[in-house]
């Protein structure tokens, strides 16, 4: 479980190994980018990505998979909640 602080207030995230590597490899890439502040996510100007263009991303990799549902943000974020939930891992 990893804290990461969010607009308000301290979130946990649970992260599996893959995922801790995943997001160790992307902030040693990050390196290579103009940006100059702690955001995780970002544009590649180095600006703070908006969640408009996180929802373009998504989209995009949905028809690239030809996928016909409409993904959103929110249904990652309740997959991950779910599978968390069959592995066991209590998010409260």
């Amino acid at each position: 479980m990893v804290a990461i602080p969010s607009l308000y207030t301290m979130v946990q995230v649970f992260l599996q190994p893959k995922e801790i590597i995943s997001l160790q490899r992307w902030l040693l890439a990050r390196e290579c980018y103009p940006a100059h502040n702690d955001l995780l996510f970002i544009s590649s100007r180095g600006n703070q990505m908006t969640r408009q263009r996180f929802y373009q991303i998504i989209r995009e990799c949905c028809e690239l998979a030809k996928l016909k549902q409409n993904i959103h943000p929110r249904m990652l974020r309740h997959a991950c909640g779910y599978e968390l939930g069959k592995k066991g891992i209590d998010d409260d």
